[in-house]
């Protein structure tokens, strides 16, 4: 830091937070008053939510305190009578991903972006204990009444809701698969983070409530019943009782098993340096329009209003590039003619290269995707498989006994209408649901995406041809029109309600959950937390996702300094945390 007029300084950290760009800072918290120093290393922690879907700006305002303080405490302190040391900007992500978990940099003036020589200020995370604890549960309801209509049902399934402090309608956090045994179903192991089911509070009430399943969406409650994972624990060889809508006894529910446990997290991954490694996939098929007209979803507006492909690029990629070392992501395209005398491919690479089909960074995905309009030829059919199995090689040669380099690929799929492979692309789910890979695919347009919601297993796991049941669900599917008018990252954050549940889900959210199921189910631990290397200091470590950060805002049309930020931090997994 730099110095005051006495050469020492009174430091304390102002840290503020937004959810989208262009939005007003809001204030999280303050740290402690440090007395005469130009080293500060502040104690106090703040926690705050971290969102993998999200990209997390934060603003760390560093201040001398000018003012008379009695206490070590600056929450009461008036800002606007203390002296600016500095002000440094960057994205949770970057503090994250990060070697170590932590960020560093140089402080700037807020009034002069160009001034330095304030110092550095660093940020490190640390996960906020108990956010590992995990629920096992298997339950199986047992002699249900159904009515006429819920006999005729396809199978049932079971929803389960937290109970919301204060009163109110219990909010839905896990839904079962469907099982087509009417009588007493029993559905899979229930394993979840006890921060996802129960606020991580055991004696937080439960709402069961088992279903009758309708392909339309038309659900219908057998019964419900409500209990904590304390009392599921204490049950034995017991049962709850479950009682229709009505209030009449309709069967009862077994607790078969419940045990809490810790396991891993996401965050500990990333700790222990596993990488995402992102993928791109554009339908290039004639029902898109010729590109050179404003009715073609793939035109370029010369406003530079982003199409919806671009949009979903932009949204998706924008928030998964943190967590990519290199950057480098490949670009495939299916259902074109890479140039007009050649043959339709299902799975060739829109750079035309297909030894290196890498763009740098999402910037430059865009901008092979806007050159490649003026070459490949739009012609079809869709098909997803030859795609889902590139993609399942890829991630195949990712595969390493190594847990400090464990890398898990995303492939995103953007396409404008059904598919013409259905069966071909079930197997190819299915073939890859071994590997550390998720498929998310994006519908844009208006076409009828019907048939898409089945790849997304929600409701029952995928089958194959040759009867095998995928081992985990790896898709997530969303049509891009009901997120277009939602703002910043929506497509990233939203998507459809697909029941009554009200329940919100996202195509990325879901991320950190299928990466530590895919780490569970092949018995893999997290590495070592990473250490900054002998002879570096953070800054070096950092200094090119600093750039990275930089040139993305920059892109966004901003000015004014993003380097680096703040006191040490604290973190937490699903739903993680952090303090700093």
């Amino acid at each position: 830091m730099d110095s005051g007029s006495q050469g020492l300084s009174d430091p304390f950290v102002v840290v503020k937070t937004r959810g989208s760009f262009g939005a007003p800072w809001s204030e999280v918290a303050r740290t402690e008053i440090c007395s005469n120093t130009l080293s500060p290393q502040f104690v106090r922690l703040i926690t705050m939510a971290y969102r993998f879907e999200e990209i997390q700006y934060l603003r760390f305002e560093v201040y001398d305190a000018d003012t008379s303080f009695s206490s070590a405490s600056a929450d009461q302190l008036d800002l606007s009578k203390q002296d600016e040391e500095g002000v440094a900007e960057c994205a949770l992500a970057l503090i994250v991903g990060g070697a170590g978990q932590a960020w560093t940099g140089a402080l700037t003036s807020s009034t002069n972006p160009h001034k330095g020589g304030l110092g550095t200020i660093t940020v490190r995370a640390e996960e906020v204990p108990d956010q590992n604890l995990a629920v096992s549960l298997r339950l199986q309801a047992r002699d249900l009444v159904l009515q006429r209509k819920q006999r005729k049902a396809a199978g049932m399934f079971l929803r389960l809701s937290r109970s919301v402090e204060g009163g109110g309608k219990a909010i839905p956090c896990y839904r079962t698969e469907v099982r087509r045994d009417k009588a007493s179903p029993q559905w899979d192991t229930i394993t979840a983070p006890a921060a996802a089911l129960c606020a991580a509070d055991l004696f937080r009430p439960l709402l069961l409530e088992v279903f009758a399943y309708a392909q339309e969406g038309a659900h219908t409650l057998v019964g419900a019943c409500s209990a904590s994972i304390n009392d599921l624990q204490g049950l034995g060889s017991k049962t709850l009782a479950l009682k229709s809508s009505a209030g009449e006894a309709c069967g009862e529910l077994a607790v078969l098993e419940c045990r809490t446990f810790t396991q891993p997290s996401f965050f500990d991954y990333l700790g222990g340096g596993m990488e995402l490694q992102f993928q791109c996939a554009i339908d290039y098929t004639s029902s898109n329009g010729d590109p050179a007209t404003p009715g073609s979803l793939h035109y370029r507006d010369p406003s530079g209003k982003l199409n919806e492909y671009a949009r979903a690029i932009s949204d998706i990629g924008s928030v998964i590039e943190f967590y990519d070392a290199d950057k480098a992501f490949p670009v495939m395209g299916f259902g074109g003619k890479p140039h007009h005398s050649q043959p339709v491919q299902h799975c060739f690479a829109v750079n035309g290269n297909e030894a290196q089909p890498e763009a740098m960074g999402v910037q430059g995905i865009l901008q092979m995707y806007y050159d490649s309009l003026r070459t490949v030829e739009l012609f079809g059919p869709t098909l997803f498989a030859p795609i889902i199995g590139q993609a399942a090689g890829v991630a195949s040669s990712l595969q390493t006994d190594d847990p400090s380099h464990h890398k898990y690929s995303v492939l995103l799929i953007l396409t404008d209408g059904q598919i013409c492979d259905m069966q071909n692309t079930v197997d190819a789910i299915v073939g890859a649901s071994h590997l550390p890979l998720s498929i998310i695919i994006v519908g844009v347009g208006n076409a009828d995406f019907k048939s898409m919601e089945v790849l997304d297993g929600d409701d029952a796991a995928l089958v194959s041809s040759s009867g095998v049941r995928a081992q985990r669900d790896i898709v997530q599917f969303v049509p891009m029109r009901q997120v277009a008018s939602r703002g910043e990252h929506a497509i990233a954050k939203e998507v459809s309600q697909k029941d009554q549940s009200l329940t919100r889900m996202c195509v990325l959210a879901e991320i950190p959950d299928q990466v530590v199921a895919y780490m569970k189910s092949q018995n893999i631990p997290p590495g070592p937390r990473r250490l900054v290397p002998k002879g570096s200091t953070l800054r070096d470590v950092l200094q090119d996702r600093q750039a990275d950060f930089k040139r993305w805002e920059s892109l966004k049309s901003t000015t004014g300094p993003y380097g680096t930020g703040a006191s040490s931090m604290h973190v937490s997994a699903p739903p993680p945390y952090v303090s700093s």
